[in-house]
């Protein structure tokens, strides 16, 4: 069953993204680069955005966001342009794939970080596996959607930062502070890769799609979305950096 949420919220108009569109290893892909341009990037952030895709003004924004405080970031076209349809059920079977391919291309030495937002947080999620923790150095994800719990989160095994709103329908405070719990329990059988490195922070009255698609005018989400943004960025120099 979908979630009426993931389909709520404010779109931005009170500014214009500043970065370009281009395609990378056969996806399109919103990139923002940081100031002093993609050489001086303290690393790369990868967006799983939620299901209105690269395209939305938004998540572009937030791209522009992550970009100006030093990084280089990637928003691509994983839903292959059929964002925010009914085919998201049994898209959300297939993301894993294209994401999983498209960071494995990335040029390293440079630390990558995912960030999934609705949609995309399942992913990023997926991302920390064993399977697929070689791609990645890190992941933040806010309001993630469809989660398969407490399967989901046991299977965690690279740093990971999850925000989520007390009110958020998808994921209740009580099984975010199981989740919390489990990342804890991690920590503890997994040292080098988990200790002190999960964490799970609650937005008191904040619903779903808070990070990204908020009421500019009210005050407390802003506020709240800002602190969810400095929450990432924090994230992602911890673990980027």
């Amino acid at each position: 069953m979908a979630c009426a949420d993931c389909f709520n919220g404010f779109e931005r108009t009170d500014a214009t993204p500043t970065g370009s569109e281009t395609t990378l290893y056969g996806l399109p892909t919103y990139v923002a680069d940081p100031p002093g341009g993609a050489e001086s990037a303290k690393g790369i952030i990868v967006i799983i955005a939620d299901i209105f895709g690269w395209q939305f003004v938004n998540n572009r924004l937030l791209a522009d966001t992550y970009a100006a405080a030093g990084f280089s970031v990637y928003l691509p076209d994983f839903m292959e342009g059929r964002a925010a349809k009914i085919w998201v059920l049994e898209a959300m079977e297939k993301v894993l794939t294209p994401a999983k391919t498209w960071a494995d291309t990335l040029a390293k030495p440079a630390a990558i970080g995912v960030a999934g937002f609705c949609w995309g947080g399942k992913h990023a999620i997926s991302l920390t596996e064993k399977e697929y923790g070689h791609l990645i150095d890190a992941s933040f994800t806010a309001h993630p959607s469809f989660l398969s719990l407490p399967g989901d989160i046991e299977k965690v095994r690279k740093p990971l930062a999850i925000a989520l709103g007390s009110k958020d329908n998808m994921v209740s405070v009580k099984q975010a502070e199981d989740a919390e719990k489990t990342l804890i329990k991690l920590g503890d059988e997994f040292p080098d890769e988990l200790k002190g490195k999960t964490e799970v922070k609650i937005y008191e009255g904040a619903g779903h799609g808070f990070s990204v698609r908020i009421d500019r005018v009210n005050k407390k989400q802003v506020e709240q979305a800002n602190e969810c943004e400095a929450q990432a960025l924090s994230w992602f120099e911890r673990f980027l950096t």
